[in-house]
């Protein structure tokens, strides 16, 4: 039978670096790291945390690996009149700011659903770190004014 030996202690006691391949643990944090030589890399996450939140602006999820996850619902009333060949689109409407800044610019998803008129949503721009941008509706027909709930959903980081 083969014996592995780990280096174990506190974590605070624990040195910065171990020889490659070295597993170490932390008896305190429960945290399994592995010797790259020059550094420590830590394996596993004894404690993962997740935490969210909301604002007047959506809600928010981060997890202790550093991916976020904002939604947020606008809606607004618009006209979707200005013709463009056999179809008919809208101004761009302006999405606000995310409920809590993301580390770079998050991947958006965007969702429009209406049962008495069809419509879809087109041209997204000025996505940050920071806000949603905006974007335009398009439809085959002419509307003055429709009221259009439209669902965000980004995805990005909240740390390096």
């Amino acid at each position: 039978m083969v014996t592995i030996k780990f280096r174990r202690g506190l974590s605070s006691a624990l040195p910065a670096s171990a020889v490659q391949g070295e597993p170490l643990f932390a008896t305190d944090t429960g945290a399994l790291y592995i010797g790259t030589g020059t550094s420590k890399v830590l394996i596993n996450s004894p404690n993962p945390e997740v935490t969210s939140g909301y604002t007047s602006n959506g809600q928010w999820v981060k997890s202790d690996d550093g991916t976020m996850i904002c939604t947020k619902k606008v809606t607004s009333t618009i006209a979707i009149s200005s013709a463009f060949g056999t179809l008919y689109t809208s101004n761009l409407v302006g999405l606000g700011i995310w409920p809590i800044t993301f580390y770079g610019v998050p991947t958006l998803t965007t969702n429009c659903i209406r049962i008495d008129n069809a419509y879809w949503l087109f041209g997204h721009q000025g996505l940050t770190a920071s806000a949603c941008g905006s974007i335009g509706a398009m439809s085959a027909g002419s509307y003055a004014s429709v009221q259009i709930n439209i669902h965000v959903t980004a995805i990005g980081r909240w740390k390096a």
